[in-house]
């Protein structure tokens, strides 16, 4: 399972994605009214909900709401390691593809390419400083 830390870095991940994707729409829609009237509907979901919590609680027990709460977060946290499980297998098949091309392409590296044999062939044919020196008089003779 997750460690403390493990669970705070995910929590965080998780409400900064959140708050850059109410922050975007909240400026797409451009509307500065748009904020207060936001602001004042967040406020009074919450007092709501704080209101039901607290009802509930005296009605109910707060063990109840506790372990409710508790498994929630059980279930959000298995989905979320089933989702980083196959994020994890997924990453590892990359790495094993990416492994197997690089040895391909270090195993091309070694072997000897057409354009190497060209390079090979011409340093066993090209003129020697003697031979090179006669061609040239033979051309300007000739000239």
């Amino acid at each position: 399972m997750f460690t403390g830390s493990e669970l705070w870095t995910l929590a965080s991940g998780v409400t900064l994605v959140l708050l850059a994707l109410i922050f975007t729409l909240l400026e797409r829609l451009g509307d500065d009214n748009f904020y207060h009237k936001a602001n004042r509907a967040i406020s009074r979901g919450l007092a709501f909900v704080w209101f039901k919590i607290t009802h509930l609680r005296y009605r109910i027990g707060l063990n109840t709401i506790r372990l409710t709460v508790h498994y929630l977060l059980h279930k959000c946290l298995v989905k979320c390691g089933r989702l980083l499980s196959k994020m994890t297998k997924y990453v590892r098949g990359l790495e094993k593809s990416n492994r197997e091309k690089a040895k391909s392409v270090k195993k091309a590296k070694s072997e000897q390419s057409h354009l190497n044999q060209i390079a090979a062939h011409k340093k066993v044919v090209s003129l020697t400083e003697e031979q090179k020196l006669e061609l040239k008089e033979r051309k300007l003779i000739a000239e």
